[in-house]
């Protein structure tokens, strides 16, 4: 039920739908999956690096799904295939941290030139 809805993001493809892996055994690559609890609270992220041999060869479709379920998603939809995602996190002496290594065609770890991005801010959950 959308109707609360304030803002959305869109992807290509339903990977997990009420805890089902929906996604096709295909070849590896860089993967960016967004998933959700079954309650609803907790928003997850599945960012794989790929199409670096001997740091990270990716994950085929089948697998990211897998993983972000283990992670406790039951509803996931893939972003696209990851090599233009730089994950960023708030926090150290610049201000921000890029915590993957972004699969760049011409220099290995450099972010792409990419004009858009999701930003998430929310408060930790309680211990």
């Amino acid at each position: 039920d959308t109707a609360d809805a304030w803002q959305g993001i869109g992807g290509h493809l339903i990977t997990l739908r009420g805890g089902t892996n929906t996604m096709e055994v295909l070849d590896q690559q860089s993967v960016s999956v967004a998933g959700i609890s079954a309650d609803g609270r907790i928003l997850y992220w599945l960012i794989v690096d790929g199409r670096q041999p001997g740091w990270s060869e990716g994950l085929r479709p089948d697998e990211s799904a897998a993983m972000i379920r283990q992670l406790g998603a039951t509803d996931a939809i893939r972003m696209d295939e990851g090599s233009v995602v730089t994950l960023v996190k708030a926090g150290g002496w610049t201000g921000a941290e890029v915590v993957n290594r972004p699969s760049h065609p011409y220099i290995i770890g450099m972010q792409r030139p990419i004009g858009s991005f999701v930003g998430i801010r929310a408060q930790p959950l309680p211990k």
